[in-house]
């Protein structure tokens, strides 16, 4: 299956090629924290959300909202409503994302979403946000991906947390503004341990149970409560199951925020691609990440080409991110609608 994905730019077209298929039946959700500014034209080419909470701050009716996301639920509390947040989409309120800033942080939720017909859905989503005025995000917002695990052994999502130690430093910290690198984010602290404790983590028996690999794979950081989930890749959520278990998921959460549809889809594609590539291929992992999807038979060009786009533009730019221009288009102002 290819996916095209057009990009509008003022001055032509131009477009990625995503060549990953995702995997049929794995499940998935997503998580993207959003700001609200009262400044429209703030930000060039970001994704804006609208709130129920900041409707009538910034003059934009229920009615409209209604009317381009008929399927979005606004909730005045997440925590109120554990039960339905995996069920249908939904946003609320989230002051955690505006760092005492000005504006309306937002946190959207995805329903569960499945396969190909997932992508698609999600990319509809997120285009369906170009039509709102708005701004996009701020240093504090991340885009967090839900993987399900179901079908894996504890051996498979144990490579998994291998290969994501081979490649934080030399991929994943290079695709993100500087402030979400290393362990500069205080919600996306760094997953990297010593070689001596990588050593001692390969040797821990998880026939049975994976909680002690967990444990050793994410310590907690003792200046944030509930602190172990707060890892760039996010453990807590295998705790206590087992292959089959349907809740048994991955969480990455290193990504900054966005709802960009190229941006936000192709980093679900690569994830899958590179959960599959990492449970096909035992360590030692290549030096590239793109030659770990080459090893494991997955065609690696298009993410190649858009990743090391982005790692050459955040090198130049280490401090650009969702508050000025798309990585791609920092000469082009991109064509907004709404």
């Amino acid at each position: 299956l290819q996916f095209l994905y057009f990009i509008v730019y003022s001055n032509g077209y131009s477009y990625h090629n995503m060549m990953h298929e995702f995997t049929p039946g794995r499940r998935f959700g997503v998580e993207l924290e959003l700001v609200l500014s009262d400044n429209h034209d703030s930000q060039i080419g970001s994704a804006p959300v609208i709130s129920h909470f900041a409707m009538d701050k910034f003059g934009l009716g229920a009615g409209k909202l209604r009317k381009i996301f008929p399927e979005l639920k606004i909730l005045r509390s997440m925590v109120k409503a554990q039960d339905d947040i995996y069920k249908e989409w939904t946003v609320t309120e989230d002051s955690t994302t505006m760092g005492g800033g000005a504006g309306c942080g937002v946190e959207i939720v995805s329903k569960v979403l499945q396969g190909t017909n997932g992508v698609r859905e999600l990319r509809s989503f997120t285009e369906k946000l170009q039509q709102l005025p708005g701004t996009g995000s701020s240093e504090h917002c991340g885009y967090h991906v839900h993987l399900s695990c179901t079908d894996f052994e504890n051996s498979e999502i144990a490579r998994i947390v291998v290969a994501f130690h081979t490649y934080e430093a030399s991929f994943f910290d290079k695709i993100v503004p500087m402030y979400r690198r290393e362990d500069k984010s205080r919600y996306a602290r760094s997953n990297s341990i010593s070689s001596a404790a990588e050593e001692h983590l390969l040797s821990v028996d998880i026939m049975l149970s994976l909680d002690t690999f967990i444990e050793m794979a994410t310590p907690p950081l003792t200046s944030v409560p509930g602190s172990r989930r707060y890892h760039k890749l996010n453990l807590t959520h295998l705790a206590g199951t087992k292959k089959g278990d349907f809740s048994r998921r991955l969480e990455f959460r290193l990504h900054h925020g966005t709802a960009d549809p190229d941006e936000v889809t192709q980093w679900v594609l690569f994830l899958d691609a590179f959960t599959q590539a990492a449970v096909k291929v035992p360590p030692p992992y290549p030096g590239s990440i793109f030659d770990l999807l080459k090893t494991a038979g997955i065609e690696p060009s298009g993410f190649d080409d858009f990743y090391t786009q982005k790692m050459a533009s955040f090198s130049a730019n280490p401090e650009d991110g969702p508050s000025g221009p798309p990585w791609w288009g920092r000469d082009a102002e991109r064509l907004r609608v709404g």
